[in-house]
């Protein structure tokens, strides 16, 4: 994902974020896993609810363009930010039930818990049937990037369709590909490129960044299993959006457990959990053939295994990133 923002001006590309020391490291995807197909832009979705976000303006990972002439010409653009989840929808509608339309697609996307509603109404403002048939068909391929791409714009300019960015693999170019001619956009409004190979600077940071978020978010499990909790859902969609933002990198999914139980149960348990997060993150986009699955058991413990809090320390799924 992985911000939408309709604003008066013309659609803008997406640009790098406010450098950190990776390449994957940006201002703002937009949490954001890829889920929701185009035909489900407004509908809800498992992730989805009530509880949209309205703030003041700021810089986020997804953004809706979205502008209006004096001759009732409609120009917008989704950015999609390199390594986030989140999506802003700004700017200016000219319905209510058109910025109702946009909320709901962003939400049946992304989850209403990562849609920062800043849109307002244009005074007097109407919508049409062509710029709301444009806007919709704008929003089914913005919708359809999130998981396939790890950076994209897709909007309207002069009245056309168009989509741009980096895929994520040899499946997911075929399906922009085929998403975009069924939506009505020309092949030379198509420009989609493959992920770059990932430097080992890149890498090195991804390993710190992406370790951080779980160790202050472990992923959770049921007890004593290998099924991700409920609550799982949100955290993964920032690991994948992570994943993804630092090129065809090699990502080892290193799984850990407590010393409760036989050596041989906890080998067994880590490596379930381990290869259940790798399906969790392909399920996601990230392409299989970057990530390997490894249960370490209750070697390499954070802490001593002899209080509740220290156990819950060393049950842990973490994250090894190399350049390939």
């Amino acid at each position: 994902m992985t911000t939408m923002t309709i604003s008066t001006t013309k659609p803008v590309m997406a640009g790098p974020r406010v450098a950190q020391a990776c390449c994957h490291a940006r201002t703002c995807r937009s949490d954001r896993p890829a889920r929701a197909a185009a035909a489900a832009w407004v509908s809800p979705s498992p992730r989805a609810s009530s509880a949209v976000a309205h703030r003041p303006t700021r810089s986020h990972e997804y953004v809706f363009l979205f502008s209006k002439s004096l001759r009732y010409h409609y120009d917008a653009a989704a950015v999609l930010e390199n390594g986030s989840s989140k999506i802003t929808l700004r700017g200016t509608v000219q319905s209510e039930a058109q910025r109702q339309a946009l909320v709901a697609a962003a939400a049946a996307t992304f989850g209403a818990e990562d849609v920062i509603d800043e849109l307002v109404i244009a005074p007097n403002g109407a919508s049409t049937a062509d710029t709301d048939d444009l806007v919709n068909r704008m929003g089914t391929i913005a919708g359809y990037v999130n998981g396939r791409m790890s950076e994209a714009e897709a909007g309207i300019k002069n009245g056309q369709l168009y989509v741009r960015g980096t895929y994520v693999s040899a499946t997911a170019k075929d399906e922009i590909e085929a998403k975009a001619a069924e939506v009505g956009i020309e092949p030379a409004a198509v420009e989609i490129e493959p992920l770059a190979a990932a430097t080992a600077e890149c890498a090195a940071q991804l390993t710190t960044d992406i370790n951080a978020l779980v160790a202050a978010n472990p992923i959770p499990f049921d007890p004593g299993s290998a099924n991700l909790a409920a609550t799982a859902g949100g955290l993964l969609d920032q690991v994948q959006a992570l994943a993804l933002s630092c090129g065809t990198s090699k990502i080892e999914v290193q799984g850990y457990t407590d010393a409760d139980g036989s050596d041989a149960s906890n080998l067994a348990l880590s490596q379930r959990r381990a290869d259940t997060v790798l399906a969790a993150l392909v399920e996601r986009g990230v392409a299989a053939e970057q990530l390997v699955a490894v249960g370490y058991g209750e070697a390499d413990p954070l802490a001593p295994n002899d209080t509740p809090e220290n156990k819950a320390k060393n049950r842990r799924v973490v994250f090894a990133v190399a350049a390939q």
